[in-house]
């Protein structure tokens, strides 16, 4: 199978990773590849997240998750996974600043 060319100024990542499959391959060396899935059930959500499914139903309801449907369920994108972990973590570390502030502007 031969190896696309990819263009290092527009597709960088891309233009990367062929070379690095022209490389192995010239080794005689095996490369396995596997993709993570793209679109998260809330079931798998909410147990990454460590959260109920009705709590992420109701998340995605309120527009506060992005997500989509296929067919009739409901799929949360990977990206949105993380956008959604980060934006808890600067809200709370936006509120322990607050207390922090106030602790010791009290003091």
């Amino acid at each position: 199978m031969a190896i696309p060319q990819f263009n290092e100024v527009t597709e960088p990542e891309w233009a990367a990773l062929a070379a690095y499959l022209r490389q192995v391959a010239a080794a005689g060396d095996v490369v396995q590849v596997s993709a993570r899935p793209e679109g998260l059930t809330p079931n798998q959500f909410a147990s990454r997240m460590g959260m109920s499914r009705s709590t992420v139903m109701r998340l995605i309801e309120s527009k506060q998750v992005s997500a989509y449907k296929v067919g009739s369920h409901w799929r949360v994108p990977l990206a949105e996974l993380d956008r959604y972990r980060r934006a808890l973590n600067q809200e709370m570390l936006a509120g322990i600043a607050d207390d922090l502030e106030a602790a010791l502007n009290a003091g």
